[in-house]
């Protein structure tokens, strides 16, 4: 039976990150050993998250997570020996149009992953590893940088994995050439803008209104005994960015008319209350927002993968 992939989101909206099974998250710096040296950037999307920072701060999902009821996912477990709620620190993610590139580190079982491929009907071959995915021209291919990091891809071509062993260096000025100091970042190129669609209909028209701008960043940072999400957005023009951030303003105001005829009040968890508590503004040709986060939701959201 090939492997099942599930999808498990541990950020907002189009932060929601996809691992085939065998693992997924943390974060690190721009040196020569960081993870995203060995990523494409160009026309991709690309993310950090900080899973155990996330565990420390008493995010991890706990015994009732529906993750663990599901059988597939015991029997993964059981036979992979990778647990990602106790073996994953930091995932690193790069998605193109062609495949989803991960640098995965924490503990992993390497003979029992061997073991589980082989009997899922894939092959290893001096340390590199193919299986099928669940779907038809998915491909997953996988190797060990070192014994606690993985390189791992899922695309048509079966032996995509092969591309992380080579160095992409992040060009000069690009956002990412100093990334970001958080738990949790995504950074969408204009290709990734123009071309991705949020998953969940809420978030579709911010969406299309990011869409007009030349990049966006995402930043999750700890504020206080809560949490803020960041937007950095870069536009042609100071006049574009004012106009977005209006057109945000305006969508946001309309989010909360929406709730008052509805006389909903959503409670901290809820996502309409991260979306309608969202803020606005511009600098020269930068969009910037920022929605707070309570814990509550964020706690919700873990415990609901």
């Amino acid at each position: 039976m090939p492997i099942s992939w599930k999808k498990r989101g541990l950020a907002l909206g189009a932060a929601a990150i996809v691992i085939a099974g065998l693992a997924w998250m943390r974060f690190g710096s721009p040196g020569a050993g960081s993870p995203l040296r060995r990523l494409p950037t160009r026309d991709a999307t690309v993310g950090q998250v900080d899973v155990a920072a996330i565990r420390n701060a008493g995010f991890a999902p706990g015994g009732n997570s529906g993750a663990l009821r599901e059988p597939e996912y015991e029997d993964f477990i059981k036979r992979s020996g990778f647990n990602w709620e106790k073996d994953l620190d930091r995932l690193t993610w790069s998605f193109t149009a062609t495949a989803k590139y991960f640098v995965v580190e924490g503990r992993f079982d390497w003979p029992k992953l061997d073991a589980f491929v082989q009997a899922e009907g894939g092959e290893c071959r001096d340390d590199f590893c193919t299986v099928r995915g669940s779907q038809p021209g998915r491909e997953i291919s996988f190797f060990p940088i070192r014994d606690n990091v993985m390189a791992l891809a899922v695309s048509a071509d079966r032996y995509a994995a092969d591309q992380l062993r080579q160095a992409h260096p992040v060009e000069s000025g690009h956002p990412l050439s100093q990334p970001p100091d958080a738990p949790l970042w995504v950074h969408f190129s204009k290709f990734s803008l123009q071309n991705g669609e949020p998953e969940s209909p809420g978030l579709r028209g911010f969406a299309r209104i990011l869409r007009e701008t030349e990049e966006a960043l995402l930043v999750l940072k700890p504020k206080d005994k809560e949490f803020v999400l960041l937007l950095d957005a870069r536009c042609e023009t100071p006049q574009k960015a004012q106009a977005l951030a209006g057109d945000l303003t305006k969508l946001t105001q309309l989010l909360n008319r929406l709730l008052g005829m509805e006389k909903a009040t959503p409670g901290e968890a809820d996502f309409a209350s991260v979306l309608a508590r969202g803020h606005f503004d511009a600098e020269q040709n930068i969009l910037h927002g920022s929605w707070p986060i309570a814990r509550a939701f964020l706690t919700s959201l873990i415990s609901e993968q």
